[in-house]
């Protein structure tokens, strides 16, 4: 295997590394705004209880 066939060879490696990473880093990104949106509503749910045990 020639040095430039080598290199091509681990650029390919590199990129395909890159989109697994950017697919990873999309999906963490998701899960974080539906986490962020069950704490939302979790929150609203503690205020609701809050509110019916100081009454």
């Amino acid at each position: 295997m020639s040095l430039k066939s080598s290199s091509i060879d681990s650029n390919s490696d590199e990129f395909e590394d890159i989109d697994i990473l950017k697919t990873e880093l999309s999906k963490l990104q998701a899960e974080n705004e539906m986490l962020k949106d069950e704490t939302s509503e979790l929150k609203a749910k503690i205020q609701e209880l809050n509110k019916l045990v100081d009454s």
